[in-house]
């Protein structure tokens, strides 16, 4: 559901910079870039009031009530100990690099020459959100860092198309999705690994 949420998002954000301006977000005008804000800002600010007037919190899973409380020693005993915190942290880091910096906004400005493409391209990723409901099964088949091993590795063909696509949709189409393989295991089974990296903890 939530990545539905933000799949509405990401198709519509750049078709409104096309329909404000040019098709480049170089284009818009403050006026511009003001409507846009307030489309989103309006129904998603309704959203969270009514999300906290109406959806009680459960004060039963509260850790502080249950006295479980994570000191700094904690913390440090972690990374002392276990090196399979170190290569998540490592991936997600790289992960959060990639995803943060934006470039896809840059590069169908200055390249392809349309923010509307950008939409476009986001719709052919999404298709593969039915991915999502084989995650279980393939879950228990493989385990969650084999599956994230295997979702790079293919991904890296996307990149590959990427880098010779220039603004051939076509390849940037397969390169979105082949890319966006590694996105939803990463995005999705982060807990799981994390789960997994403290339960290899040595008991001290």
């Amino acid at each position: 559901v939530t990545t539905m949420g933000a799949a509405v998002i990401t198709l519509t954000f750049p078709k409104l910079i096309s329909a404000f301006g040019t098709g480049t977000a170089e284009s818009l005008t403050v006026a511009a870039w003001r409507k846009i804000i307030l489309i989103y800002m309006i129904p998603l600010t309704v959203i969270g009031i009514f999300r906290f007037l109406f959806i009680k919190e459960n004060p039963d899973i509260d850790a502080g009530q249950q006295d479980l409380k994570l000191h700094l020693s904690d913390v440090w005993q972690m990374i002392k100990t276990n090196p399979y915190i170190w290569a998540y942290g490592f991936m997600i880091f790289a992960f959060q690099a990639i995803q943060n910096l934006g470039p896809n906004a840059y590069y169908f400005d200055y390249v392809v020459g349309s923010q509307d493409k950008m939409g476009t391209l986001s719709l052919f990723s999404y298709f593969l959100m039915p991915l999502l409901l084989l995650m279980p099964l393939l879950l228990r088949k493989f385990g969650a860092s084999k599956l994230i091993i295997v979702s790079g590795f293919i991904a890296l063909g996307g990149y590959v198309c990427n880098f010779f696509a220039g603004d051939k949709m076509s390849l940037l189409i397969v390169g979105a999705a082949l890319t966006s393989l590694v996105t939803l295991p990463i995005s999705y089974l982060g807990g799981v690994l994390q789960m997994n990296i403290f339960n290899s903890m040595p008991v001290v």
